[in-house]
């Protein structure tokens, strides 16, 4: 419907044209995995546009969506700098477009690990605003809740993420609701509720086949195979083809999640040839996203196998990494 869509837009005048060429690539990007490159393109044309023609509303989705884009392909910084663009534009629409900017700019805050006492603010400003037109916005709990993990207040979290969840599959976005799911399992891995990871892992692995294609799929069959494998199920095979998936989905967010805990438990089972492997390559795929809470837990990972053997030169490295990233932002180790 979006492609027949985006055919009929080219008869009308330049202002609809834009706009509703803008909201139809939101919609086809939402139903199909796009081509990241030639799609931000393109909607980076139609935004810059959409702000001359004064199109501020529709300039606002254009960045939005930019963001969303880039953060999925691991361009952070350009993610951040689009959606604090979205941000910006709010200020100038009515209270509910300015709620919903407020939580989706939060939310992406807390995604991209910056800036973490603007989110907060951010998230404050959108509950309030919520409160006021009595609609909550499912970004709004899914940035509290992250901002809360990362403080260590983990039920909290926990119902948080199940709030978002809630309202995202209220509000038809499975994308969102898939989102707020798998942060749920995430955070049942690492308290170690491994009967609650399965449970919650083969709900997703079914959320995940009703999204588009993309790295949702595989990403649910990944927490799936390494809730089994933590609970000492013997699905060794089965996380290694599901490791392979996802980093075939170029998914480097989820796939340093992944590679994390599987070091880390590996090294309290004393595997620490694997451990080794698997934690300098999450370290990577952290690096390459410039995620500080992987990087801290990788670091940490590699730091105890340098200890265990005696490497004084290379556990110095390690800990003084972890001193770099404990000045960034301290909230993310707690």
């Amino acid at each position: 419907l979006a492609k027949r869509g985006l055919h009929l837009v080219d008869e009308l005048e330049e202002r609809e044209r834009t706009g509703f060429t803008i909201e139809l690539l939101q919609v086809r990007y939402a139903a199909r995995r796009p081509d990241y490159e030639e799609t931000a393109g393109r909607l980076q044309e139609l935004t810059e546009r959409a702000l001359d023609l004064g199109l501020t509303r529709h300039a606002r989705l254009g960045f939005h969506v930019l963001s969303y884009l880039r953060w999925e392909s691991g361009s952070m910084a350009a993610a951040h700098e689009h959606m604090m663009q979205a941000e910006r534009l709010s200020r100038t629409g009515d209270s509910h477009e300015r709620a919903s900017a407020l939580a989706e700019a939060a939310k992406c805050l807390v995604l991209l690990e910056r800036n973490l006492e603007q989110a907060e603010a951010f998230v404050l400003e959108a509950d309030a605003l919520g409160e006021r037109h009595s609609k909550p916005y499912q970004a709004t709990p899914f940035a509290r809740g992250m901002l809360l993990e990362h403080r260590g207040k983990l039920d909290a979290a926990y119902d948080d993420y199940q709030e978002s969840a809630r309202l995202s599959r209220q509000q038809g976005d499975r994308l969102a609701e898939f989102l707020a799911h798998e942060h749920q399992v995430m955070l049942s891995i690492d308290r170690r509720r491994h009967a609650s990871a399965i449970e919650l892992a083969s709900e997703l692995v079914v959320l995940g086949e009703r999204v588009r294609a993309g790295s949702e799929a595989p990403c649910s069959r990944a927490l799936l195979a390494l809730s089994k494998w933590l609970k000492g199920e013997d699905v060794a095979a089965e996380l290694d083809a599901a490791t392979a998936d996802l980093r075939n989905a170029d998914a480097k967010a989820r796939l340093s999640f992944l590679l994390s805990r599987r070091a880390e438990v590996e090294l309290e089972r004393g595997l620490e040839v694997a451990a080794r492997e698997h934690a300098r390559d999450a370290l990577v795929q952290a690096i390459a996203i410039d995620r500080p809470s992987e990087m801290a837990l990788s670091h940490c990972v590699l730091a105890q196998l340098a200890n265990g053997n005696g490497d004084e030169e290379i556990l110095d490295k390690h800990v003084e990494e972890l001193r770099i990233l404990r000045n960034r932002d301290v909230s993310l180790l707690s």
